[in-house]
């Protein structure tokens, strides 16, 4: 008996509860989804943060609880800034604000205030923002909360940084930085430190910007802060670059390399748990339902507490031991929920930190390749540019030999970005109609000089039973050949090169074929051959350095074909010669489908008459590469008028007409594409060449088209396909 009034007891007084369940019981689940939208917006998962940020929204405005509906606007509104979405971030923003300033609350206020801060500034709306930065400081000072003002008067120095007022940038920043050391803010004194640095650079005072950087790499050094170390030796590379110390700069710009080399390698281990995690992602989300239909179900019980509370002795025994036996479930299942919250949570930071450093690779690799080919352009241009005054003979050699460096430069970057490229899954493979029989003989003819150079003699044998024309990515399988050959050549002196296309075997729509490359070189020694398709293996490297190449080649070959869904094989004894083979099936080409292309001649013969007395405008902001363009466009007598940037660009093109423009697309101000779209509205009809050393991607191309331009030239080029491009636009522009 005593057992069941202890039960009875109990059972009542856990009835009591759940009938008096409280706002408090709300607001938990209000913080607890406020938090989840802060942690998946810096994990740039905006869709799971917009739908956490809108339960706690509704949540809160069923409860009509007026801070935690502005907090939860704020959120929202951080994170559509984020996901570049800034009208819609404005709006919510503002109904924040709307609501802490008619409610009085002055400490959420201020935090909205920095936000809009930074949201008018990435708008460029700088005198906006330095208002809701202002007003921001001074609620902040009001309260007598001196630490909250870090991260404001941080962000104002972001501000004139961005208007390039380095002066109150640099006193902004040291206001900030003593902030930080009075509150004890590693982290954000390391951050500040590293933007001071880049504003005293600016401001030329250079020894001053090393210490301060060096002081913020110390600090994420001792801390492990990774974002801070990283960008801490890039800001110290452009530092000493800018100090006219390129050594210090390159040895620097390495460490950022072996960082996020190392932060790479790292993500690999972590992407087993990734997996796990996309594996369970279904049961989670099924969880996070029940959860929330739980939190409904809690509400729902409140609005009919009043009832409940009349009903019979009775039915309370009865109902008391159902929600007992429904608790002690419920219990279980929080137990369970939190402890796959927990390990999802650390398998989405896994991810997240993978994602992050792939992005910083690619990033890092699109940075360098631009970096290198725009220096690659002067080398290269000055050296075409001596080589046509007719320099003496002694010096010929040496021009020559440096035109060859560039060029071998030039491919080694075009290498690493195709390894890059087809590694993150950029590559997608074509299906067209082409004939691999004149391929074949193309790849060879482009070889022939080297291989004429090593006194070696190539050989096509093509089985006349495979048809004229096939479906496939003709420029991917131009690259595998290409690369097989120039590879066959390289290790064969005073021999044979064959080129062998065998078909297999075929069906009504396919046909099998075996495409061999086989040399009578020095062949591979066997302990060499399971490692010499892997980039910058130990025998790959000391073989390329005895006879030159990149060592990439058979990487970008390998990972091609696996892409393909074949496999590159290889057969090879020392002294005796290497086969290199792979199996391949390709569609039969349709009869329909096929389009014989018309021959078009290279040079034209009016080529000269066309361009002569055009006129050019040349956009550039870089004035050693301005001047090669312009003496290479003058010497086929074409009039050439320069711009600096795309402002100086907009204002020719309004005072004078032109032929043809020539846009450089990375420009300080006004950058080439939107000086496009700007000259568009002058001049619809008018060709625009885009020139540009960056990587050209899919995506790209389509803004390019959009901005206006008709035709893409990557630098450095080549004069001949300089000038072709020209020719084309202007006989079409005249057709």
């Amino acid at each position: 008996m005593k057992l069941f009034i202890k039960q009875l007891l109990f059972s009542f007084s856990l009835l009591t509860s759940l009938l008096l369940f409280s706002q408090s019981d709300i607001e938990d689940q209000i913080y607890m989804h406020l938090n989840k939208t802060s942690d998946l917006r810096t994990r740039l998962d905006y869709d799971e943060a917009l739908k956490h940020g809108n339960i706690a929204l509704s949540l809160a405005d069923k409860i009509n609880d007026h801070e935690y509906k502005s907090r939860a606007y704020r959120e929202l509104g951080r994170v559509l800034m984020d996901d570049n979405k800034l009208d819609e971030a404005n709006i919510h923003l503002s109904k924040a604000a709307d609501i802490q300033r008619r409610n009085n609350l002055i400490e959420e206020l201020a935090r909205t205030r920095n936000a809009q801060g930074l949201l008018h500034t990435e708008l460029g709306n700088y005198h906006q923002a330095l208002v809701y930065f202002d007003e921001a400081l001074k609620i902040y000072k009001s309260l007598s909360l001196f630490s909250n003002r870090t991260k404001v008067l941080n962000n104002k120095g972001k501000l004139f940084l961005a208007q390039e007022d380095y002066k109150k940038a640099n006193e902004t920043f040291s206001d900030a930085l003593d902030a930080a050391k009075k509150f004890a803010l590693e982290y954000e004194k390391a951050e500040i430190s590293i933007f001071k640095s880049q504003a005293l650079n600016k401001l030329d005072r250079r020894k001053e910007a090393i210490n301060t950087c060096s002081r913020a790499i110390d600090i994420g050094t001792a801390n492990q802060y990774r974002w801070i170390i990283i960008q801490g030796y890039k800001t110290l590379s452009n530092i000493h670059e800018d100090n006219g110390n390129p050594s210090k700069a390159i040895e620097l710009l390495k460490t950022h390399n072996k960082l996020i080399d190392s932060i790479s390698r790292i993500s690999k281990v972590r992407l087993t748990a990734e997996a796990y995690a996309k594996q369970n992602s279904a049961e989670q989300e099924k969880r996070i339902e029940q959860q929330e239909e739980i939190i409904q179900q809690k509400i729902e019980q409140e609005e009919r507490n009043q009832v409940l509370t009349f009903l019979g002795l009775a039915f309370l025994i009865l109902f008391f031991s159902f929600i007992i036996f429904l608790f002690n479930n419920n219990q279980k299942r929080k137990k369970a929920n939190l402890l796959l919250q927990s390990t999802n949570y650390q398998l989405i930071i896994a991810k997240d930190e993978a994602e992050k450093a792939t992005k910083a690779k690619a990033n890092f690799l699109s940075t360098i390749t631009h970096e290198l080919r725009t220096p690659l352009y002067t080398v290269t241009g000055l050296t075409d540019l001596l080589l046509d005054e007719d320099p003496k003979e002694s010096q010929k050699g040496y021009l020559k030999s440096l035109r060859f460096s560039g060029d071998y430069l030039l491919n080694f970057i075009n290498d690493i970005l195709d390894v890059n490229k087809i590694e993150a899954n950029k590559v997608e493979l074509e299906k067209i109609p082409f004939d691999l029989k004149k391929l074949s003989k193309e790849v060879l003819f482009t070889q022939t000089k080297v291989a004429k150079d090593n006194n070696s003699k190539l050989c096509l044998n093509f089985e006349d039973s495979i048809p004229e024309y096939l479906l496939g990515d003709s420029l991917r399988i131009s690259q595998i050949l290409i690369n097989l050959v120039s590879n066959a050549i390289k290790f064969t002196k005073n021999g044979v090169v064959n080129l062998n296309v065998i078909k297999t075997g075929s069906t009504l729509n396919t046909i099998d074929l075996l495409i061999e490359v086989k040399d009578t070189g020095i062949g591979i020694s066997y302990d060499k051959q399971d490692e010499i398709f892997e980039s910058f293996s130990q025998g790959s490297v000391q073989i390329n350095r005895k006879y030159g190449g990149t060592g990439l080649g058979l990487t970008i070959v390998k990972n091609l074909l696996e892409l393909m869904g074949s496999k590159i094989q290889l057969k090879s004894q020392p002294n005796v010669g290497t086969t290199f083979f792979f199996k391949i099936t390709l569609d039969h080409a349709k009869r329909e489908s096929i389009e014989v292309p018309k021959t078009t001649e290279i040079f034209p013969t009016d080529l000269l008459d066309i361009l002569q007395n055009k006129n050019i405008l040349l956009v550039d902001d870089v004035k050693i590469n301005q001047l090669i363009t312009q003496k290479t466009l003058t010497k086929k007598e074409i009039n050439c008028v320069t711009a600096d940037n795309g402002e100086d660009a907009i204002l020719r093109v309004q005072e004078q007409q032109f032929d043809l423009i020539l846009m450089d697309i990375h420009m300080p101000g006004i950058g080439g594409v939107e000086a496009t779209k700007q000259i568009r509205l002058l001049d619809a009809n008018i060709p625009i060449i885009a020139l540009t050393a960056i990587t050209i991607e899919k995506e790209d191309l389509i803004m390019f088209n959009e901005a206006g331009f008709n035709d893409i030239l990557s630098k450095p080029f080549k004069a001949d396909t300089f000038f072709k491009k020209i020719y084309l636009q202007l006989i079409k522009s005249t057709t």
